[in-house]
């Protein structure tokens, strides 16, 4: 059995609609991702490139995906006790980004990076998102990768 686990540090950024630039007389319309995601793409590919040594994987393939997330300063109180989260902060991540579009742009780093042959192979995947909560710990994504 084949495991690989690696982190990616940075902004985990969602995988969701492209967006549309019309033409503007000089050359034809263009459907493009946003500039976020293109350089959060860019990152786990060049991070999966440098940690996965082997051929690519034909399957089956599973994932496990643990995004962390940076707690808005709208959690922490502020005056005496600054740094102290409030009582009203949530525990779990449930807003923005969605997670299914989260996985979808580590599916499409990692087959760039030429991890599997196509994220068809996928067979199993496990993700979740969360804050950053232990000291030192960084934003960001674990990728483990599961292959017999």
């Amino acid at each position: 059995m084949k495991r690989v686990i690696f982190d990616v540090y940075g902004t985990p950024e969602p995988q969701g609609s492209l967006s549309h630039i019309p033409g503007n007389g000089r050359g034809p319309c263009r459907i493009v991702h946003p500039r976020k995601l293109t350089y959060w793409r860019q990152i786990v590919t060049a991070t999966a490139i440098e940690q996965y040594q082997g051929d690519p994987l034909f399957g089956p393939v599973a994932l496990v995906l643990d995004f962390r997330f940076a707690r808005p300063m709208s959690h922490y109180r502020t005056g005496a006790k600054a740094g102290e989260l409030k009582t009203s902060a949530p525990t779990e991540h449930t807003g923005t980004p969605d997670l299914d579009k989260l996985v979808r742009a580590i599916g499409d780093g990692l087959d760039e990076a030429g991890v599997y042959v196509d994220d068809r192979v996928v067979s199993s995947i496990t993700a979740s998102k969360r804050f950053v909560e232990l000291p030192g710990e960084k934003p960001g994504v674990t990728i483990t990768i599961t292959a017999p």
